[in-house]
């Protein structure tokens, strides 16, 4: 998850269009007459620091007078530079809670604007366990998602095994 402010926005707006838009930058012969310039500040995530790196070095191929900076201390600390104004952006492995915006403030955006949240990275969650004599599982998102928030507390639970088949499942 990404957090943008104020200027940033605009900056943003043309990346995501060049993106979505755009071949490869390695398949185009990119020239550009761009006339972004200056510098964004963003940290957070050091799980997304090679995609945040693959990002930049497209973008700033294309505008070659933009600088971008991120610091992968971590999605917590990515968040909480961003809320204090200390960067432009975040990248991070979850959004900010309605709560959490409402209080704000979010003291880089312009007066009487918010941040934008964009869904640009997904991180892999891994599921590991401890069964004697059992190695693999099938497990469906839901189902997971149910032992996540303890709906499901049995191994042999019927939403487990039924997706199981033949595996002695214990209690």
């Amino acid at each position: 998850m990404r957090f943008l402010r104020g200027a940033s926005r605009s900056l943003v707006a043309v990346t995501v269009a060049a993106l979505l838009s755009s071949c490869a930058v390695n398949e185009q012969n990119v020239t550009t007459n761009s006339t972004l310039s200056g510098t964004l500040v963003g940290g957070g995530s050091s799980a997304q620091q090679a995609a945040q790196e693959a990002w930049v070095s497209g973008f700033q191929s294309m505008h070659p007078d933009a600088t971008i900076e991120y610091d992968p201390a971590g999605s917590g600390a990515g968040r909480e530079t961003f809320l204090a104004g200390g960067s432009s952006f975040a990248g991070s492995d979850r959004a900010f809670t309605t709560e959490e915006i409402a209080a704000g403030p979010f003291t880089s955006c312009a007066e009487g604007s918010t941040i934008i949240e964009l869904p640009t990275y997904i991180s892999p969650i891994a599921i590991i366990f401890n069964l004697e004599g059992i190695d693999n599982l099938n497990l469906d998102a839901e189902t997971i998602a149910k032992i996540f928030t303890g709906e499901i507390t049995n191994w042999n639970d019927e939403r487990i095994a039924s997706q199981n088949t033949g595996i002695d499942l214990p209690d």
